[in-house]
């Protein structure tokens, strides 16, 4: 249950590749999530998968584009993590793992 987060828990979003990607970039996707997962189980941590509806949701973000995810994660963590148009995705991840501490009640 991701909502019990411990400190040797981790949240990661639960991601997939997509119909149109080529069948070498589903195997590279693929062969890259197996190294995370095994990394991670080889270091005793705990991996707590959370869908992209559950914590857009969370932030009301659903269907809105990754420049609002940037911006949230501005006024929530502050401008100075997210200086750059292109610190969308760790705008993103910051989101992430803020729902899980969110759902735990951290």
């Amino acid at each position: 249950d991701w909502q019990k987060l411990g400190a040797k828990d981790i949240i990661i979003e639960k991601v997939h590749s997509m119909p149109l990607d080529s069948g070498i970039a589903a195997f590279s996707f693929g062969e890259a999530w197996g190294c995370f997962n095994g990394v991670s189980a080889s270091l005793g941590l705990s991996i707590n998968h959370v869908s992209p509806q559950l914590w857009k949701h969370h932030y009301s973000l659903i269907g809105k584009d990754k420049q609002e995810s940037l911006e949230l994660a501005r006024d929530l963590f502050g401008a100075s993590w997210f200086k750059l148009k292109k610190d969308h995705n760790k705008a993103e991840a910051a989101l992430i793992s803020a729902s899980g501490l969110y759902k735990k009640g951290g």
